[in-house]
């Protein structure tokens, strides 16, 4: 009976030892804190991995215990969420991060516009610096044009130059390389990507007519085929002639290779931005 005892009372005490030890480890985990990262973040989807993603590509670095915890709290929606970087409560910094959904902001890129005219009205709408927005499209984009689809996006209302180039160029990517995908399989060139976008562009210049893409596109497979010159007056629709009418003495004096009158095969990038219809 003594030694039953004895067991007994070892047992309790090895018990509240471990207990004791998993409350300190828990008190510990949750007060030490976050490292700070973006004011704003965008998170994809509603996934546990998703989250982990945009948190840690903002700058918070998550532990292990920090994965386990997010098993356990509700998690945000896909949106642009303003994490709380005061909470000092790890816990709490994981369980309020989908109430800290951020304002945005309606931006709309239409078809043909340069980067330059879509920078002067995200900087204008936004109170962004041009400057920095084209800094940073040069650092991430993959051509000099044609790299944010037209169409509307929802961007944060207070992101910075960085965030919002990031998030245009992640949204256009991500519908782009799908389109390449069904058209050229997985293994798609950059050659092949950079083509289709000049192509498209140049159906843009030539019409915004749904009707006659097909028709133009025809025109303009066919004679790379032939290896004939394109001759198209919308490929001379370039950087600043951007909104230029194109007469007969431009197509003459223009020595760029964007005068198709002049030089065979395509020209040198995309003239603007393209709809996933062109």
């Amino acid at each position: 009976m003594i030694h039953q005892r004895s067991a007994l009372h070892r047992l309790s005490v090895i018990t509240a030892s471990i207990v004791a030890l998993i409350l300190f480890l828990l008190i510990f985990y949750n007060e030490t804190a976050i490292t700070k990262g973006k004011p704003i973040i965008y998170i994809s989807s509603s996934s546990k991995d998703a989250v982990i993603k945009s948190l840690d590509d903002a700058g918070y670095e998550l532990n292990g215990m920090d994965r386990f915890v997010l098993n356990f709290v509700t998690l945000p929606k896909a949106g642009w969420y303003s994490p709380n970087t005061n909470e000092t409560n790890r816990f709490s910094f994981l369980r309020n991060l989908y109430k800290n959904y951020s304002k945005t902001i309606r931006i709309k890129v239409f078809a043909g516009e340069t980067s330059n005219e879509i920078f002067h009205r995200l900087a204008r709408d936004m109170k962004l610096s041009q400057a920095k927005l084209e800094e940073y499209h040069k650092e991430l984009a993959r051509f000099k044009e044609g790299n944010i689809l037209a169409g509307r996006y929802y961007l944060a209302r207070f992101a910075s130059e960085e965030i919002v180039m990031r998030q245009l160029l992640e949204d256009s990517y991500a519908e782009i390389d799908f389109f390449m995908r069904e058209k050229f399989g997985s293994d798609f060139s950059a050659t092949q990507l950079r083509e289709a976008l000049i192509i498209a562009s140049i159906i843009q210049r030539e019409s915004n007519d749904a009707k006659e893409k097909p028709h133009i596109s025809s025109v303009i497979h066919n004679r790379l085929k032939k290896n004939m010159r394109l001759q198209m007056d919308g490929t001379l629709n370039y950087g600043k002639y951007s909104r230029t009418v194109v007469t007969s003495k431009r197509i003459k004096t223009d020595k760029s290779r964007y005068n198709t009158y002049k030089y065979k095969g395509l020209i040198p990038d995309p003239l603007g931005s393209v709809s996933m219809e062109a």
